[in-house]
């Protein structure tokens, strides 16, 4: 197995205003039969600034990578994705489909 370089996701928030993206919902998909490194979900309480929690040590929850999972929570929650490693072929890769509910 090749492996490619780590990916990941800093600490965000997926709402912009007070309207738009209300709700978030991540759906979690791979090829049967491939094994994914790392990729957890993240969500925190603690605020966050460019990308890390400020307070330090700030607990966390982490989800792992479970193909065909999905998640919904509200957008103004801080969260993250693990570094992850997968297999240099696309088509053997580790995929999220991400989808916004909201107002415009």
């Amino acid at each position: 197995r090749r492996s490619s370089d780590l990916q990941k996701y800093c600490w965000h928030v997926d709402r912009f205003n007070n309207k738009e993206r209300i709700i978030t919902l991540i759906y979690w998909f791979c090829k049967k039969g491939i094994d994914i490194d790392g990729g957890e979900l993240g969500i925190t309480a603690s605020p966050i600034f460019k990308g890390k929690t400020i307070e330090k040590n700030a607990s966390n929850i982490k989800i792992p990578f479970k193909n065909n999972r999905a998640f919904i929570f509200s957008s103004n929650l801080a969260h993250c994705v693990y570094p992850t490693k997968t297999n240099k072929r696309f088509s053997d890769g580790r995929f999220s489909l991400n989808c916004w509910i909201g107002f415009i």
